[in-house]
């Protein structure tokens, strides 16, 4: 059986433009197509063939792709549901604050949660999502160890 072949597309800014990131397993026939696209480059920062970001690149990536791979939008295309009306218990709970049993107890008390904006860090960086709980089980324990020090002050 042939393993499916996926492009998975994200936003690169490579300033001043934006460019549209094409990641995907090495294949010879995407690398093929990918090059027959409007002036690929690759980045190295991200890993990705990148192209620039506009409606007819777009439009071209769908055509050239269409009955040879899927074209993964998922990171491209958010749409994020505000949260206000949701309950926190309805949401997603990142790094709840339980210490391991093979670690020491807690002698202190967990009082901050773990920002959202670290959290969607992570998510952009495309880490898993047990790599996501465990580092925010971490940072929860961090910011709640030193309670008086605000993390962004924090330095070697």
């Amino acid at each position: 059986m042939q393993k499916e072949k996926v492009i998975t597309l994200k936003h690169i800014y490579v300033a001043p433009d934006r460019y549209i990131g094409l990641k995907f397993y090495p294949d010879k026939v995407l690398q093929a197509m990918v090059k027959e696209l409007p002036d690929p480059k690759w980045h190295p920062k991200s890993s990705c063939v990148i192209i620039k970001n506009n409606r007819e690149n777009l439009n071209k990536i769908f055509q050239k792709f269409i009955g040879v791979a899927w074209v993964d939008t998922k990171q491209f295309f958010k749409k994020k549901a505000p949260d206000n009306n949701i309950p926190k218990a309805a949401q997603p709970v990142f790094g709840n604050g339980n210490s391991s049993k093979k670690t020491q107890p807690r002698t202190y008390s967990i009082t901050k949660a773990c920002p959202e904006i670290y959290i969607d860090k992570l998510k952009t960086l495309n880490y898993s999502y047990q790599t996501i709980k465990t580092y925010s089980s971490m940072f929860i324990d961090f910011i709640n160890y030193y309670p008086a020090i605000k993390p962004e002050s924090v330095t070697k």
